[in-house]
């Protein structure tokens, strides 16, 4: 305090802070000093994100408890659940439209809806909906229809209805 009061610090001028700290010390000023090495440690665990066999990534270096919550914190997308909803919407709308000349909207809509359902599912490598999806487009396509009618016809709007659903809920990939 005596030697600021001689050097005209703040004390000479008559204003003592207590808190007021000064870069007195080279340690302090290493401290605060982002350009310094040293300043800012690295963190002390390194982590890997390497791909795994089937998609997803496996993180080297974690303990199995880091490991567990990374792998917990993987947000999923849900992209087909809309066009899944939809294309069921259409579907159970459907029979009221058969004999109608609202079908052919009914098949323009129920076959682009599929293969936009097929789309999702190949990016989130789910290659089995394709099995589901690819025969739907063919038979609701309205470009070369097909003549089908009556009860079984019928069932398969309802049947194909439940597939939207279910494909929309279950396609699923991580959030990037």
């Amino acid at each position: 305090m005596a030697a600021l009061e001689r050097r005209g610090g703040p004390a000479a001028r008559g204003r003592v802070d207590a808190h007021a700290a000064g870069w007195s010390s080279s340690v302090a000023r290493r401290a605060h000093n982002p350009e310094v090495t040293g300043s800012n440690p690295v963190p002390a665990t390194k982590s890997k994100a390497v791909p795994v066999p089937g998609g997803g990534l496996r993180h080297i270096g974690l303990s199995a408890a880091d490991y567990t919550r990374v792998v917990a914190k993987v947000e999923y997308q849900r992209n087909a659940l809309a066009p899944g909803i939809l294309g069921a919407v259409v579907l159970l709308f459907a029979p009221f439209a058969v004999d109608t000349e609202w079908f052919t909207l009914v098949q323009y809509l129920v076959a682009i809806l599929a293969a936009i359902v097929a789309w999702f599912a190949l990016q989130a490598r789910h290659w089995w909906w394709l099995v589901v999806f690819v025969p739907i487009v063919v038979l609701w396509n309205p470009v070369w229809p097909f003549d089908f009618s009556g009860q079984l016809w019928l069932a398969a709007q309802f049947i194909a209805a439940a597939a939207f659903l279910l494909a929309g809920v279950l396609i699923r990939s991580p959030r990037e």
